[in-house]
């Protein structure tokens, strides 16, 4: 299925299929993500954009990181504050997970298709 969003309340990005991201993680608490990227330049890049954005939201399908993984289905989650690690090429991002209908603007449609692949 792919379902088709044509705004979000915030500027968004997805982690998935990425060669730039080597690891996700988040806490117990499910507060705090935690992103290792693969080299220093990709880690510049994500970091300047990043912090441009006094809130955005990431997409992520990763075991630990909200209910999502367990239901097949992606998570969203609301970043309010992002903080550089460079000498891990990581950035730790506070979050917290919102539902689709929180992400999503209200004023656009949302569409769903289904295909055989």
């Amino acid at each position: 299925a792919v379902v088709h969003f044509p705004a979000f309340n915030y500027p968004a990005v997805s982690l998935e299929r990425s060669d730039l991201i080597s690891s996700v993680s988040c806490n117990s608490a499910g507060n705090t993500m935690v992103v290792n990227f693969s080299d220093a330049k990709s880690w510049n890049t994500a970091y300047n954009d990043w912090k441009q954005h006094q809130k955005f939201i990431i997409i992520s399908y990763v075991h630990g990181c909200g209910q999502g993984m367990g239901k097949g289905a992606r998570d969203f989650h609301l970043v309010s504050a992002v903080r550089p690690v460079p000498s891990r090429n990581e950035i730790v991002c506070t979050i917290s997970t919102v539902k689709l209908e929180q992400a999503a603007h209200p004023g656009h449609n949302i569409s769903f298709h289904v295909s055989k692949y």
